[in-house]
């Protein structure tokens, strides 16, 4: 379904990739968190562990409102069909998507978790859609889902 757009959602996101790294220099240190660091563009940049002075991404400022080939990746008519076949025809999009980035060969772990911690909706159905731009596999970070860990808590 995706893949009609997944080679313009790479290039703009490698646009936009770009624009974060230029902005790194005007970065502020984040509130909450003394080795995370956000540009002026909303992009989320982290120490490296395993490189002391040396910043990788680690949230990269990617949706729908920034890119009209991932908007139009939301909004496919297959997608959406399955999407309604799945909670019915009353579907809102979460902050017009997301883009996970994990930046190649840095130190910085994406540690296993749960989203349903993140995307709590008390009282709605929710899908989440996931898309990938580029190849992976268990060595690069692909998804896995452990059976019984949502009863770990």
């Amino acid at each position: 379904m995706a893949r009609d757009y997944v080679e313009e959602i790479l290039e703009d996101m490698e646009d936009i990739l770009d624009q974060a790294h230029r902005l790194l220099p005007r970065a502020e240190q984040h509130e909450a968190h003394k080795h995370a660091w956000r540009t002026p563009d909303g992009s989320l940049f982290n120490d490296d562990p395993d490189h002391p002075g040396q910043k990788v991404i680690n949230t990269l400022r990617f949706n729908g409102l920034i890119s009209g080939a991932f908007t139009r990746s939301l909004m496919n008519p297959k997608l959406l069909d399955v999407v309604e076949a799945l909670i019915g025809p009353d579907i809102e999009m979460w902050k017009w998507g997301q883009c996970v980035y994990k930046q190649p060969e840095s130190g910085l772990p994406k540690s296993m978790h749960q989203d349903e911690y993140y995307f709590q909706h008390k009282y709605n159905s929710t899908v989440g859609v996931l898309t990938y731009a580029i190849d992976t596999n268990e060595a690069n970070g692909a998804l896995q889902v452990v059976p019984g860990s949502p009863k770990l808590g």
